[in-house]
């Protein structure tokens, strides 16, 4: 019997937040690590408007949560990855 296990069960938590730390920044793009609508890791390399507006109002950060996780049921649905607006209109 195969058991469902959480990544952070295989990987320390602080080990991968360095990993996509450093990936993010190399490759100059924003990341944050979910898994089954759990955050794993704190967002890598954000915008500044996302940095200063989002993740500073509680509001914000609930919606923008909120839209992850239909872009993951998306990403789950389709089995690849996918383009998606947020709700404040911006692509991620």
């Amino acid at each position: 019997m195969i058991k469902n296990i959480s990544i952070t069960e295989i990987i320390d938590p602080a080990f991968m937040q360095n990993v996509q730390d450093f990936f993010a920044k190399t490759m100059n793009l924003a990341l944050i690590s979910v898994e089954k609508n759990k955050r794993l890791t704190l967002p890598s390399n954000s915008t500044d408007f996302c940095s200063k507006y989002i993740y500073g109002s509680a509001l914000a950060c609930e919606r923008c949560e909120m839209c992850h996780k239909k872009w993951e049921e998306e990403v789950i649905k389709k089995g690849e990855p996918i383009i998606f607006k947020c709700h404040l209109g911006l692509l991620n």
